[in-house]
């Protein structure tokens, strides 16, 4: 199957890494933390009691493996819906991609940018978006995740509001409106769940998010 490509210009923007976090600079020198940097403000206090129930070299183990795995997965499905040839892959990794891609396969239509690196003066915030594209007749931001089990909607509510995010900072540069969020999980069960949900929601609990990162760091800077 062959998709079709849109052709949409984004200004250039570059990542650096720092001490406090990611963040990404334009060319006239403006310089905006990564959306996931300011996400980490949300408290993470599940995944410090998960690390001491398992103990550090397991929770090291697992979030290894997980990470590895996505990023394949990640890497071949974006090969793939960009008309290109990806690479061999261990059963186990092979079974995860290939069941999302039959989804996409069966909802995709249009792509706009793969691996974008995009930055919004509005919410003083930049990042990389995985997939803008028609998805079931709708524009959608679209996030590929790889999961050991289907996941509740309310585990994952950070990802809807990064999603928004790049909704928001992709009209900002490009004057194209998206209003619809899609996360295409794929689970080493065999499952693969997609959840959609609706950018102007979603961007309200992002901006409280936003302003809580810049109380915390201009306190920081004190």
């Amino acid at each position: 199957m062959e998709f079709k490509k849109v052709d949409v210009n984004l200004p250039k923007i570059k990542q650096v890494n720092e001490s406090t976090g990611r963040k990404y600079v334009s060319k006239s020198g403006k310089s905006y933390p990564s959306v996931t940097t300011v996400l980490k403000t949300i408290d993470k206090g599940h995944i410090e009691a998960w690390k001491a129930a398992v103990g550090e070299k397991e929770a090291s183990r697992v979030s290894h493996h997980a990470t590895t795995q996505g990023s394949i997965v990640h890497d071949q499905i974006e090969m793939y819906i960009l008309n290109r040839k990806g690479k061999s892959l261990m059963p186990h990794t092979a079974r995860l991609y290939n069941n999302l891609k039959d989804v996409v396969d069966k909802s995709l239509s249009e792509v706009y940018v793969t691996e974008a690196m995009m930055m919004s003066d509005h919410l003083r915030t930049a990042g990389t978006v995985d997939c803008i594209g028609v998805w079931d007749g709708v524009l959608s931001i679209i996030d590929w995740k790889t999961a050991k089990a289907p996941r509740d909607r309310n585990d994952i509510t950070n990802y809807f509001m990064q999603e928004s995010f790049y909704a928001v900072a992709f009209e900002e540069n490009t004057g194209i409106s998206i209003p619809q969020l899609v996360t295409v999980m794929t689970c080493e069960t065999g499952d693969v769940k997609i959840f959609k949900e609706s950018r102007d929601y979603w961007i309200k609990e992002f901006i409280k998010v936003r302003y809580e990162y810049e109380k915390k760091n201009s306190k920081l800077d004190q």
